[in-house]
């Protein structure tokens, strides 16, 4: 009796998976008729569509938070809110090469917040901080002191920076999640909804959630997006960017976002970051709220090959994907702007 090959295996495992990739694949066949209905909604408002997913001169509808952000970034999670920072400070963090080692060996070490801030919202020196809206999604506890200290200093500032205490992914509902503990104890950047990564007893807490396509519609696509009348307004058009680092819950989000709509709808460009050959110890890898499971990091890359197809196959769709980490200002340390020192350690 012969011993199964590895490509056997590999097929064996991909023939189950395929299901997963029929399914999502059904969902994309919805989008153009869902992105219609949506278009033909919005034209109950008396409004003009224009560009980044925003409108003007609305009649009557519910007041979102969006309204008046000419650029909106989605910090979706932001852990302690470095990048927000880097965005709205930029001479304040100078690129380095990024010193994370998982960062370092998936390609990504020279990866540059900056630069892609850039090349998003146009050259630091043209940019308007009061243009801009970042939302910072984070559902662990232990960030929120920090989280509110910079929504604050930001807001005296007369910058919008909104937090918001929660998770993200295909539901609106309470998710448990673990801080398995892993890295700096400041950071937990392995604070993640997956129990397989705990590798010892995690603490589990229950937290709030909500489905990011739904909240993206309700208070950021079609937003009323201020007129403006400088020239590099003329040339860099409202945008709506993203950046996705959610601890393997990529696999239920980005799917979520695609088969709704959302995703080409309303993002120009998405940063993500996917967990796949990198986190290979990780696998297997169940989501119990949703009864799916990744096998290997095999299967984890198929779907993430998927669902970029899926993207730059639709033909509506505009929607960039690009793949970077920078933390190399994992830690900050950065005075705030107002010239207070960060607090945001004092209960560690």
């Amino acid at each position: 009796m012969h011993s199964p090959r590895t490509s056997d295996v590999i097929s064996s495992s991909v023939g189950k998976f395929i299901l997963i990739i029929c399914f999502i694949i059904s969902l994309l066949a919805n989008i153009t008729q869902y992105q219609s209905k949506l278009q033909n909604g919005s034209s109950i408002l008396s409004a003009i569509t224009i560009g980044g997913g925003g409108i003007k001169d609305p009649k009557k509808r519910k007041p979102k938070l969006g309204d008046g952000c000419r650029h909106v970034f989605l910090d979706v999670e932001s852990n302690i809110g470095v990048h927000g920072r880097i965005l709205f400070e930029p001479s304040m963090y100078p690129i380095k090469n990024n010193t994370n080692a998982i960062a370092a060996n998936s390609g990504l070490a020279k990866f540059s917040a900056r630069h892609f801030f850039e090349e998003q919202f146009g050259l630091e020196e043209d940019r308007l901080n009061t243009e801009i809206c970042i939302f910072a999604f984070e559902p662990n506890p232990k960030h929120i002191q920090r989280q509110r200290e910079l929504e604050r200093v930001y807001k005296n500032m007369g910058w919008r920076y909104h937090f918001l205490p929660v998770g993200v992914s295909d539901v609106d509902s309470e998710i448990t999640f673990y801080h398995i503990g892993k890295g700096n104890k400041q950071l937990e950047r392995g604070f993640t909804m997956i129990k397989e990564r705990c590798n010892r007893k995690c603490e589990p807490e229950r937290i709030k959630v909500y489905r990011l396509s739904d909240w993206i519609n309700n208070e950021i696509h079609n937003r009323i997006i201020p007129e403006s009348d400088r020239p590099i307004d003329k040339i860099i058009a409202p945008r709506v960017i993203m950046k996705m680092d959610v601890e393997m819950g990529e696999w239920i989000l980005l799917p979520d976002l695609i088969s709704s709509g959302i995703l080409c709808q309303s993002i120009d460009t998405l940063l993500g970051e996917f967990h796949t050959y990198t986190h290979r110890r990780d696998f297997p890898m169940h989501f119990p709220n949703n009864n799916f499971t990744l096998k290997t990091h095999l299967e984890a890359g198929i779907l993430k090959r998927q669902m970029m197809k899926m993207i730059e196959h639709n033909m509506i769709c505009s929607t960039k994907i690009v793949e970077g980490d920078d933390e190399s200002y994992e830690l900050d340390g950065i005075p705030y702007p107002d010239g207070t020192e960060d607090s945001s350690w004092v209960n560690y």
